[in-house]
């Protein structure tokens, strides 16, 4: 069957998979049929990393078709890595123009125009979901007059205690908070009694506590899920802001420096006296040692009682390297995780080791560990792997002495290739192979991007079978500058422009102009290009050049 044959339900459901952008250019002058059913569909507008011409078209577009306006459910501008491109929307369109908006997201906004940032949150008592990363406190004063029972808000706050700007009992139930301490937690508790959901980016370990605040009242009756990304708080921060959480049920934490926090019998007796609703309690705790291990194995077995194995079915494994211990509870939750080659692991035997680490996304493997660990870790779902030689800061190893072949099939032990998509090997600067690499390109289908060092990719460019695979697989490309080396020259681009003719986006350092013009010129399909240049341009230099980029629909950042 044709696509002009598909029924209009198939193709409505096609352009489910692409964005407001594509349908609006290559579908709405098609033909009468699909102009009409264009105009008929809701649009999710993402206009962040768009280049500015591409950026200028459709906001003419727009302001010739108003009734788009009204397709748009979703919206995504950025200040970040533009030219001003949130401003310059805001200066063409009201948020009030977006009769059926649903969803916006503001990245960078300046907040210099107060006015302007409160004139757009005070309309979106409708909405499901307001994103704002940063907000300041003129904007924390803003949101405390958004009352309506029925919004949920996600926001993005560095907080500050001494600040009145949160002065109104809100009815926000659900929080993102960049960086706090234990005192902004208390205002926010106090200020939003019916939190549901809490994500602390950055929780601080205060050095004193406001004894002033009234603690009484900032109980978060409602609270059922608190997850903290990253903290140095010691236990007692962590006893006090969970005694003000009774009905807490999911609790993730990750915690490092605080050899305190390693403390199973305390934490038995918070979980016992404050937390009796808690089901889930996800912890990562990392502490350096001095070669103290017996301490911290004694710490450890606190966690393997039958309070956490029988009444919770919490488990926990150890790790060991030459200069940290890392505790955490297992099946592990966090998208990231760090391999090194002389890790040492304790903890439950029975789980299958594919089940312990599903959640992992990120992987940094440090080179050496290939060698000998293959049976004790096992990711199967990792799509961005960071290969790293080992250094010598902590043990001094030497890695050239392993046969590659060996290293290589260890690999294939470790990660389930198939789900690959993104591989770092920046620092494996005369240690991987073009041979190896290709190896792992054929059996990593999905890889599309690729980071490396420049001087080991030009020798690689020998091998015919590998640039061909580049050539078919790769379209993001990081091309590493080495310490003791120029930048990439334009002969070498020359080439390398002939083998990765699919690259969409780019990053890569030159200090030559003509290198910049190439790029621009003999990359079919490039969009997006970031060129490092250890000489900076003048700003003339780079607005012109910028300029030549968007004649071609191409961003382009010069650092």
């Amino acid at each position: 069957m044709k696509f002009d044959q598909l029924p209009n339900e198939i193709l409505i459901e096609c352009f489910e998979y692409l964005s407001a952008l594509d349908i609006l250019y290559s579908f709405d002058q098609l033909n009468y049929r699909s102009h009409t059913l264009v105009g008929s569909i809701s649009l999710h507008l993402n206009l962040h990393h768009k280049n500015k011409l591409l950026f200028d078209q459709f906001c003419h577009q727009m302001l010739f078709n108003p009734q788009m306006k009204n397709q748009i459910i979703s919206l995504k501008l950025s200040n970040k890595n533009t030219c001003g491109q949130l401003n310059v929307f805001l200066s063409f369109f009201s948020i009030s123009e977006f009769s059926q908006l649903r969803s916006i997201t503001l990245i960078d906004l300046d907040y210099n125009r107060t006015q302007q940032i409160e004139s757009i949150i005070l309309l979106l008592f409708d909405f499901a979901n307001v994103y704002s990363n940063e907000l300041t406190d003129e904007t924390c004063n803003v949101l405390s007059k958004l009352v309506p029972s029925k919004i949920q808000m996600k926001l993005t706050s560095n907080l500050n205690s001494n600040s009145t700007s949160i002065h109104k009992t809100t009815t926000i139930t659900s929080l993102t908070v960049f960086q706090c301490s234990l005192d902004d937690l208390w205002q926010v508790f106090k200020y939003t009694p019916n939190l549901e959901y809490l994500h602390i980016k950055i929780l601080c370990n205060s050095s004193s506590i406001n004894d002033e605040l009234d603690v009484i009242s900032a109980y978060a009756f409602y609270l059922k899920q608190l997850v903290v990304d990253y903290s140095t708080a010691n236990f007692q921060i962590f006893e006090l802001l969970l005694q003000q959480t009774p009905n807490l049920k999911i609790l993730t934490i990750d915690v490092e420096y605080q050899i305190d926090i390693i403390d199973g019998e305390r934490w038995q007796n918070l979980i016992e006296s404050s937390l009796h609703h808690l089901d889930i309690f996800n912890f990562k705790f990392d502490v350096g040692i001095r070669g103290d291990y017996d301490v911290i194995l004694n710490k450890f077995h606190q966690f393997q009682t039958d309070f956490w194995h029988k009444q919770h079915y919490w488990y926990t494994n150890c790790q060991f390297n030459s200069h940290a211990a890392f505790i955490y509870t297992i099946t592990y939750v966090w998208n990231r995780y760090v391999l090194q080659s002389d890790t040492k692991r304790y903890g439950i035997k029975l789980m299958n080791n594919s089940k312990i680490f599903e959640n992992v996304t990120n992987l940094i493997l440090f080179s050496n560990i290939l060698d000998n660990k293959s049976e004790y870790y096992y990711f199967q779902n990792v799509t961005s792997l960071t290969l790293y030689k080992e250094s010598n800061l902590f043990k001094k190893l030497d890695f050239n002495l392993k046969p590659e072949d060996t290293v290589f099939e260890s690999l294939k032990m470790i990660i389930n290739l198939s789900n690959l998509k993104h591989l770092d090997i920046k620092s494996m600067h005369n240690i991987i192979s073009s041979i190896k690499l290709l190896e792992i390109l054929k059996q990593a289908p999905q890889l599309s991007s690729i980071a490396i060092n420049k001087s080991t990719l030009i020798s690689f460019l020998i091998n015919h079978e590998l640039c061909q695979y580049l050539n078919k697989m790769i379209n993001v490309l990081d091309i590493d500058d080495d310490y003791n080396d120029d930048s990439i020259k334009s002969d070498e681009l020359n080439k390398l422009s002939k083998i990765f003719s699919n690259i969409e986006k780019l990053q890569c350092c030159t200090n030559e102009m003509n290198a910049c013009l190439f790029i621009l010129n003999h990359m079919p399909k490039l969009k997006h290009v970031e060129i490092r240049s250890l000489s900076s341009f003048s700003r003339d230099t780079s607005a012109w050049l910028e300029m030549i980029a968007s004649k071609s629909n191409i961003n382009c950042i010069l650092i």
